[in-house]
């Protein structure tokens, strides 16, 4: 709750402490403002606002790089624009253009806050508009109800937006009262007596199964009180009240294919997934945000330079030499292996020190030597992240150490099922440690030991493969896939708070897993 609060205040004082620059050529009616940003306003920052008042833009410092034209219009036309299932609108559908030239994908978020017409405790969220498939694909976003508006995160120049909400989910403040008689029940308003609903603390992400067995609360702000046994499965009733969502059983339990288990544990991430990928469920879930995904990047770099091995490279890949250049370092706080400038190494050697190690340097290696720039690497990540149906998915380069490389525990999903097809990158994911070799090119070859970053590998728990990632406080990852004869579970975990919860987090929810 104090992360979520600080963020909020944080976005929101960013958003309404920009002030225009000059150099600003401005033109707008009822439905459209378009600006022209020179490089000054860039560099500081700007909010733009419709002349409604109900979008809101802010662009931070560093994220255009050169002069712009931002064109933010509302009213579009919505034929054929289909809500996505089970959810209705509650806003104007909005389009906005930032024009650089070149035309770039921005590696920070644009932040928007977009005004919604609805008093109810449903569940909203920003969704953009993909008009390759035809369909609202969601964006990183959350509702702040009392301005009524959804901010949501965006590295896309331009999009069609809108907010939706969502029929049969609440969000809102819960408490509890004592009733023994009747354990693991609830009131609440909004449902018929008799529903089972499903609880979650937003906070912490654990659920409580209820049902419901009388009217109430009658508390201003109050969507539903549970009985003390229920809410301390959740929360400590210490606490008084809790931010939660609420959502009938029934409707879980149809869209995930199963009858969904609140005995789930409590874990730190800010958000997970459980998927079992041979009947193809979701197993457990909590909080789908798009978010920085660190080290688990080197498992799309490792996918794009194999490919590009295939298309581009003659030479056999245990054959092929990569040549260690000073522009490879990375910073002393950053993972990296003991390499200088000169240094020749075999590819799959170097594959080995990015995906046991989780070495930065030599990913840079590995990345330079397909000829590609970093950019130009970073686009043939993205294509593959789309090929792959990771739409909530984008990269800006290969090794991690930036956090505009963001993804969703469910697209991660994706990735980790498909490049643990190829049983010579498993391998070396689950190889607790190694040794290869560097000719310093005076025929003097020099022994590297490479230790894993995967501490779990020795808990019993069968890893098939998978990848660990961390990017500083509250940015460790973790995505294993495990194999226990016909049994598969794919976790991953996103946004624990440091290494050690990130592995007791893992262990925790991978042993879970498997007893499901």
């Amino acid at each position: 709750m104090l992360r979520r609060s600080i963020t909020s205040l944080l976005v929101a004082a960013m958003l309404f402490s920009l002030v225009p620059g000059l150099g600003l050529a401005q033109e707008q009616n009822e439905d459209m403002i378009r600006l022209q940003l020179d490089q000054a306003t860039v560099e500081r920052g700007y909010t733009l606002h419709t002349p409604s008042d109900e979008l809101i833009m802010g662009i931070f410092p560093g994220v255009v790089h050169r002069p712009a034209r931002v064109t933010m219009r509302k009213g579009l036309a919505e034929d054929a624009m289909e809500a996505p299932e089970g959810m209705h609108r509650v806003s104007e559908i909005y389009e906005f253009d930032i024009l650089t030239d070149p035309i770039q994908i921005f590696g920070r978020d644009v932040i928007l806050a977009l005004k919604y017409h609805s008093d109810t405790n449903h569940k909203r969220r920003a969704f953009f508009w993909d008009g390759n498939r035809t369909r609202w694909i969601p964006l990183s976003s959350y509702d702040v109800p009392d301005q009524q508006r959804v901010r949501a995160f965006t590295h896309l120049p331009y999009s069609k937006i809108a907010i939706f909400e969502e029929g049969g989910v609440q969000e809102g403040i819960a408490s509890w009262y004592r009733d023994s008689q009747h354990p693991l029940t609830a009131s609440s308003n909004d449902y018929a007596l008799g529903t089972k609903v499903r609880v979650t603390n937003i906070d912490n992400g654990t659920s409580v199964d209820v049902t419901i067995r009388s009217r109430g609360p009658y508390v201003d702000g109050r969507i539903i009180d549970l009985t003390y046994d229920a809410f301390d499965v959740i929360a400590n009733p210490g606490i008084g009240v809790i931010h939660v969502r609420v959502e009938a059983v029934d409707s879980i339990a149809e869209e995930q294919g199963q009858e969904p288990s609140s005995s789930a544990p409590a874990i730190s991430a800010s958000s997970a997934i459980v998927f079992d990928p041979v009947n193809n469920r979701v197993i457990y879930e909590k909080d789908q945000r798009q978010q920085s995904i660190a080290s688990i990047t080197k498992l799309m770099t490792v996918m794009v330079y194999l490919e590009w091995h295939r298309d581009h490279s003659g030479v056999p890949f245990d054959q092929l030499n990569l040549t260690y250049s000073a522009s490879d370092n990375v910073g002393s706080g950053e993972s990296s292996i003991d390499m200088s400038s000169g240094d020749v190494i075999a590819a799959d050697e170097a594959m080995k020190a990015v995906l046991i190690a989780s070495a930065n340097n030599v990913t840079k290696t590995l990345a330079r030597s397909t000829g590609m720039s970093t950019s130009e690497f970073a686009a043939r990540m993205n294509d593959a992240a789309r090929r792959l149906g990771m739409s909530n998915t984008h990269f800006v380069e290969p090794t991690g150490i930036d956090a505009g490389n963001v993804s969703t525990p469910a697209d991660v999903v994706k990735l980790v099922n498909y490049i643990l097809n190829r049983n010579g990158v498993r391998l070396m994911t689950v190889s607790a440690s190694d040794a290869i070799s560097a000719n310093t090119g005076t025929n003097h070859e020099r022994i590297i030991t490479l230790h894993s970053t995967n501490h779990i590998l020795g808990s019993g728990l069968p890893i098939f493969g998978g990848k660990t990632g961390y990017l500083g406080t509250g940015h460790a990852s973790f995505a294993l896939k495990f194999v226990d004869g016909a049994k598969q579970r794919v976790v991953v975990i996103l946004g624990s708070e440091n290494g050690n919860t990130r592995n007791d987090d893992m262990l925790r929810l991978g042993r879970w897993a498997m007893e499901q």
